[in-house]
């Protein structure tokens, strides 16, 4: 399937002016993923009604 004209490829987003204005980082990426994973295992209640639903 051919791609539309000016379709961007890839996004580059930085965070170069909120951090001019004294924005910082509370946690990694890395962190805030396990945290994520976590909360996923423990909320199990949560989001396998939703799969069922899904079919998946």
């Amino acid at each position: 399937m051919a791609d539309r004209l000016g379709h961007d490829r890839r996004y580059s987003v930085t965070i170069d002016k909120v951090s001019a204005l004294g924005w910082k980082l509370s946690r990694t990426f890395e962190d805030s993923l396990a945290e994520t994973v976590e909360w996923y295992r423990a909320n199990r209640t949560w989001w396998e009604p939703l799969k069922a639903r899904a079919g998946l």
